[in-house]
């Protein structure tokens, strides 16, 4: 699965994102087949930003210090800051096993001009 996301606006004032690869807790919302581990890749202009699995395993502190942490060990997070990126379309990617999944995007720390 892709998701894609547009950073609009300057892309030099982006600030800092949060993007949650959610699967077991889809589990809360009464679905049943949701994919069990998934993996997140970040992505923009043809190059990989960032990488993970179990959010836990990178950027714990930094993911948690948002405030919104995944609520299961297995979903993967990405705490990013494109700013400079010229990031237009950015595409986070699941791979595994098949099952439903959900991506959120959240702007965290948006600059004042």
């Amino acid at each position: 699965m892709i998701a894609g996301f547009i950073t609009g606006g300057d892309h030099e004032q982006l600030g800092d994102i949060l993007i949650r690869g959610m699967g077991p807790s889809l589990s809360t919302a009464g679905i049943v087949d949701y994919l069990a581990d998934p993996f997140l890749s970040l992505q923009t202009g043809g190059r990989t930003l960032a990488n993970n699995d179990d959010w836990k395993s990178t950027q714990q502190l930094a993911i948690e210090q948002s405030g919104i942490p995944p609520s299961d060990d297995r979903e993967s997070a990405i705490r990013a800051n494109l700013a400079g990126t010229g990031a237009g379309c950015t595409a986070a990617m699941f791979t595994g096993s098949s099952g439903t999944a959900l991506v959120e995007v959240y702007q965290l720390n948006a600059p004042s001009n």
